[in-house]
């Protein structure tokens, strides 16, 4: 097998690099640097120096422990930590650390052991969020929750004595007991004004978590997809010229060979030790190449862009099967197939996706949140049919398949229907499917918010979110939303 000589890197592509560095470098939300594999600090953005309160000069060189509480580093932490990425591959924790000035405050912290292509480790990635704020708000939900039970306790304990009085009243004085009726139906009301108002209070929480995710990481990855789209446009926009001139090169060398029967011995050596028969033959295949691997990163970029619609308006005309395409398409991994490891059998073949898709008008909608809840079915979806090859023999599995469906119902709505031949739910799970927090995954695979979100956004649409489903028989999620008047 022949392997072609590298071209020198051009000035173009070291300057996209070091855009890259500065970009990570000047990031000043959250706290990107490397450590070596000791656990050495060896480089520092401006989000660590306003987090941690250290320069740069100060923490390079420096061991990363120094960022931990006393306790956790008599623990072993830190060494902890980085044993669990570089045997993971990545390790995601919240907790305490400590800046500069020595004051205490709250991260998400996530390491991730990088390694070369021999599979040398070569050091540790850490991006380290401040969740200081998130962490109060937290707790002060927890008091006023706990503030509210005893409130509900107080009450309840004076409603429970002022009945004792009642009867009381009422064994001894006849004339009360329509007093006694009344009492007993302002104590029904409320206890359901006291239900509902918890009901609100883990409504609110929910949400509140998962807006904080999303928000975090829409405008991550809205930024990231705008600073590597320009790059990767302009290589897009020259591989068109780059062709262009090898094919006229290859065109003139071929009249060159017509043209020179008998070359002279240093171009005929020159020839061989190339090897231009090759290399000709080659060129148009490298190009061809490149030319796929850009298209899909652009693909990839507007998607992410598509998906993110930060920089939208709240609510305006939306393509639905636009918004569609980019959430599989962000999924694209998930539904390849999946293997063990490189060496097993697959565990699960490709996920088919089947499109039916009807002709839709444009929808007024938020883009961003309607692409969050074809995310959140997508991923529930592709973890159905991952369970169902988990619990079954090969035997009797069908291709494993998720089915799109879009139509216009009647000229107010529109409805998408998403199906899998996955392993089903049972009518006890469906009941429970859209409520916060619910969620039949094991700890550490979901959060149960993912489909109560959804829920409260489709509704807060004016739409509908309904389950069909029996166990081993599928699943299918259907979407109707309001087309609105003016976007028809």
């Amino acid at each position: 097998m022949r392997i072609t000589t590298q071209f020198p890197v051009e000035p173009s592509v070291i300057n996209h690099e070091e855009s890259f560095q500065l970009l990570v470098e000047s990031v000043k939300d959250y706290a990107i640097y490397m450590l070596d594999p000791n656990g050495i600090v060896i480089t520092w953005n401006q989000g660590a120096k306003r987090i941690k309160g250290y320069s740069a000069q100060e923490i390079i060189g420096e061991h990363f422990a120094c960022f931990y509480l006393e306790a956790d580093i008599r623990q072993g932490k830190p060494m902890m930590e980085l044993e669990q990425a570089k045997r993971l591959g990545r390790y995601e924790s919240e907790g305490q650390r400590c800046r500069k000035d020595g004051s205490c405050f709250w991260v998400n912290a996530i390491v991730t052991a990088l390694y070369d292509d021999n599979g040398q480790l070569r050091g540790f990635a850490k991006v380290t969020r401040d969740i200081t704020e998130q962490k109060q708000a937290e707790a002060a939900l927890r008091d006023a929750f706990h503030h509210l039970e005893q409130r509900v306790e107080e009450r309840t304990a004076e409603l429970s004595q002022t009945n004792a009085r009642l009867r009381q009243e009422i064994i001894e004085r006849q004339q009360a007991e329509a007093a006694m009726r009344q009492s007993e139906a302002q104590l029904r009301q409320q206890t359901q004004e006291l239900h509902k108002v918890l009901v609100d209070l883990r409504q609110a929480q929910a949400k509140l978590v998962q807006s904080e995710k999303m928000s975090s990481l829409g405008q991550l990855v809205a930024g990231m997809a705008h600073e590597i789209n320009n790059p990767i446009s302009f290589i897009h926009g020259n591989l068109a010229h780059v062709r262009l001139y090898a094919t006229d090169l290859l065109e003139l060398l071929q009249l060159y060979q017509q043209q020179i029967t008998d070359p002279s011995p240093a171009i005929r050596n020159k020839a061989s030790e190339i090897d231009l028969e090759f290399l000709v033959e080659d060129v148009p295949k490298l190009l061809t190449s490149m030319q796929t691997g850009v298209t899909r990163i652009r693909e990839i970029m507007q998607s992410l862009q598509t998906f993110s619609r930060l920089h939208e308006a709240e609510l305006k005309a939306v393509d639905i099967h636009a918004g569609i395409d980019s959430a599989l398409l962000l999924l694209q991994h998930r539904l390849q197939t999946q293997f063990a490891d490189k060496e097993s059998h697959p565990t699960r073949p490709e996920i088919q996706v089947l499109k039916v898709y009807g002709e839709l008008p444009l929808v007024e909608c938020d883009a961003g949140q309607i692409n969050q809840v074809f995310l959140h079915i997508f991923n529930n979806a592709i973890d159905a049919i991952g369970e169902d090859f988990a619990t079954q023999s090969a035997s009797c599995h069908t291709a494993p398949t998720i089915t799109i469906h879009t139509q216009r119902i009647d000229a107010d709505q529109v409805q998408i229907r998403i199906a899998d031949n996955g392993v089903g739910m049972s009518p006890e799970v469906q009941s429970r499917l859209f409520d916060p927090f619910f969620t039949t995954k094991p700890v550490g695979k979901g959060t149960g918010l993912g489909m109560s979100v959804s829920y409260q956004i489709v509704h807060q649409h004016g739409g509908s979110l309904q389950c069909q489903s029996q166990p081993s028989q599928g699943t299918e999620l259907i979407i109707t939303l309001p087309i609105r008047d003016g976007w028809a």
